[in-house]
């Protein structure tokens, strides 16, 4: 059943005419629909792409200044950013990396949070007194989203960073995102990427991939990507895709900042069913005990 809007989905998923609901939900709708269905089964998975700001390469403006880019990342409150978006159950993200790659006391080391130190780096870029960014949203955008976009324009404020969010028609919004006409964008799901590594890092940061949105062009980047897709063994390729993420986290190609929970529910007699991220999830195993 294809059914577009969440509440409607909920809705027959309570009345049973569907056995699963795949909506994926986001820390504050799975606490809403767990308190409206208690006796749902819940299941719980990390999303292995983190929430994601890309920084646009396109407008030859502030934003090609590294220093401007790092700014920006460090104003990043992700603390702040878990307890509001995911209740405190959401993970710090790396750049560029999946889910795992680095453990959670490599990724506060790697992604600091450091407001004095972006201001001096504005300060050095000559932009002392500050600067303003535009962030394109569609207009549609769910509250719970609005939230924590908001959320955002309050950090990187602290830093003398003002980013405007600016509310227009999905198609519209969508042609800028794919034209890199923006300064900032956000990205919150997998979207036109696989479940894999590779698809998340070769696809955004790669200079020639069609869904590197921000047009970031870092040849040396490239050559890790490339690495990483050539080496057949898993460990020395978990190795080169570290490196890879390190590079993206250094140089601000934009940021990551939390990996945040999701939650699928099925009727309680769907059996041995568990969700995957991948778009071609199998339910071949799963089975109805009713």
């Amino acid at each position: 059943m294809v059914i577009k809007e969440d509440a409607t989905g909920f809705a027959a998923f309570q009345a049973k005419q569907v056995d699963l609901d795949n909506a994926s939900l986001a820390y504050p709708a799975y606490q809403q629909v767990k308190s409206a269905y208690p006796s749902g089964n819940y299941y719980r998975y990390m999303q292995p792409q983190g929430y994601h700001l890309h920084f646009s390469q396109v407008r030859n403006g502030p934003l090609n200044d590294v220093r401007v880019r790092r700014a920006l990342a460090l104003s990043v409150d992700r603390d702040e950013l878990n307890k509001t978006v995911a209740g405190n159950e959401g993970e710090w993200a790396v750049t560029a990396a999946m889910q795992g790659l680095f453990t959670q006391e490599e990724t506060r080391r790697i992604m600091k949070q450091d407001v004095n130190e972006a201001k001096r780096l504005l300060a050095e870029a000559g932009y002392a007194n500050g600067l303003t960014l535009e962030w394109p949203i569609e207009d549609n955008t769910a509250q719970v989203n609005l939230t924590w976009f908001q959320l955002i324009q309050a950090q990187t404020k602290r830093a003398g960073i003002n980013v405007e969010l600016k509310a227009m028609d999905k198609n519209d919004q969508r042609a800028k995102r794919r034209r890199g006409d923006f300064d900032i964008e956000v990205v919150q799901s997998l979207g036109l990427l696989e479940a894999n590594a590779d698809s998340m890092m070769f696809g955004i940061y790669h200079s020639k991939e069609s869904t590197n949105w921000p047009k970031n062009n870092h040849p040396e980047l490239d050559k890790i990507l490339e690495a990483q897709r050539r080496e057949a063994d898993p460990a020395k390729r978990r190795d080169i895709q570290r490196q890879a993420a390190q590079r993206a986290a250094d140089q601000a190609w934009g940021v990551e900042l939390i990996y945040p929970p999701k939650w699928y529910i099925s009727q309680p007699y769907v059996k041995n069913y568990y969700p995957h991220f991948s778009v071609y999830q199998d339910h071949t195993m799963a089975w109805l005990d009713r």
